[in-house]
């Protein structure tokens, strides 16, 4: 039995961190906070959601950690 885990991944929504969500969301004990500047317009994160191959749990959410604002609103 594994033991879940919640993990908040910056920079989701491309990259090494579209590329990290993908690899976490394949164990089904995985809880994943996948934050991006723009979460309507990440289509691959969207995907990746919908394919079979997320076993987790995805929960996206909009933050810009440059900006103070952001981060607090999140």
């Amino acid at each position: 039995m594994s033991t879940a885990h919640t993990w908040l991944v910056t920079g989701s929504s491309r990259g090494i961190g579209l590329e990290l969500v993908r690899q976490l969301l394949a164990d089904p004990s995985n809880v994943v906070i996948a934050a991006c500047r723009n979460p309507d317009g990440a289509t691959a994160l969207k995907a990746l959601h919908e394919s079979d191959a997320a076993k987790g749990e995805l929960h996206v959410v909009g933050l810009d950690v440059s900006d103070e604002a952001s981060i607090r609103g999140s």
